[in-house]
């Protein structure tokens, strides 16, 4: 129930940055036993599931949206540098490349 919570939570605010005390407030718990818990639940600490999930967002957004730097600044981030930056940190490509891929193989399909 709290990580259903959480994850509304994340979708709705993914246009800015999301503080881990938020998080742990939301569900009423301290910082120190939220990061422990939430890593247990999810596998990985807070911080980098919201950036997961900006992540697969952007996959989508890029897709739809007519730049890297709209799509970045629509998911919080400071600098479209900053974003291609964590983009290619989790999926292995740059964002233009991204584009590239997913609408060569949209083509030839």
């Amino acid at each position: 129930e709290r990580l259903k919570l959480l994850d509304i939570f994340i979708t709705e605010q993914m246009e800015r940055t999301i503080f881990v005390d938020e998080l742990a407030s939301l569900v009423g718990l301290s910082v120190p036993y939220f990061k422990e818990w939430f890593k247990k639940q999810q596998g990985m600490p807070p911080k980098e599931y919201i950036n997961r999930a900006k992540i697969e967002q952007a996959k989508a957004d890029l897709l739809l949206k007519s730049s890297v730097t709209n799509v970045a600044f629509d998911l919080g981030y400071s600098s479209s540098q900053y974003f291609a930056t964590s983009f290619k940190k989790y999926t292995g490509k740059t964002p233009k490349s991204y584009i590239a891929i997913a609408k060569n193989s949209k083509n030839n399909s």
